[in-house]
């Protein structure tokens, strides 16, 4: 089974825990090349959830980007065994655990640990989607079609603004 080129992008769900991608028993899964955004005040929330009691059997999470704008892990898997190889991955979190592997992981190195030689190509980093985050978004700042792209694609909440000329566009 495997789970490929996906881009999610889940924010806050009242009431329960929300998580991106599911491994249940993940026995000959591949989790390649997704890019998976949470947004959620549950500590549970992950974007990678993998559930397994064992040793999976070749079982890989490698290329992805898991991103947890809230206070929940970047990755939980229930044993360290779940997964028999995590590499070449990104992860974020606000939370204090960048992992829960078999309990809280804090740091890369813990993740790199658990098991041994895991994530070695991984990194730790807060990914800038649209590429804004030190770009001037005022009428002065970007240009239109640059302020409309993220408008529509953020909503309103991102702050964009529009002369009265522009916002025939909206």
């Amino acid at each position: 089974f495997i789970v490929r080129n996906n881009i999610i992008n889940q924010t806050q769900i009242t009431g329960s825990n929300t998580r991106g991608i599911i491994l249940y028993y993940p026995d000959y899964h591949e989790c390649l090349h997704n890019t998976v955004r949470i947004r959620s005040a549950y500590a549970q929330s992950t974007p990678l959830y993998v559930y397994e009691f064992g040793t999976a059997i070749d079982a890989n999470a490698r290329n992805n980007i898991f991103m947890n704008e809230g206070t929940g892990p970047a990755v939980y898997q229930r044993v360290n065994t779940s997964l028999s190889g995590r590499d070449n991955n990104i992860y974020w979190t606000n939370g204090a655990c960048l992992g829960d592997i078999s309990g809280c992981k804090a740091t890369l190195a813990d993740l790199q640990n658990a098991p041994s030689g895991s994530d070695m190509g991984s990194i730790v980093h807060e990914v800038d989607f649209f590429g804004a985050s030190d770009k001037d978004l005022s009428p002065d700042g970007a240009h239109l079609l640059d302020r409309l792209n993220i408008h529509f694609k953020a909503g309103a909440q991102s702050g964009v603004q529009f002369s009265d000329d522009e916002k025939v566009w909206l």
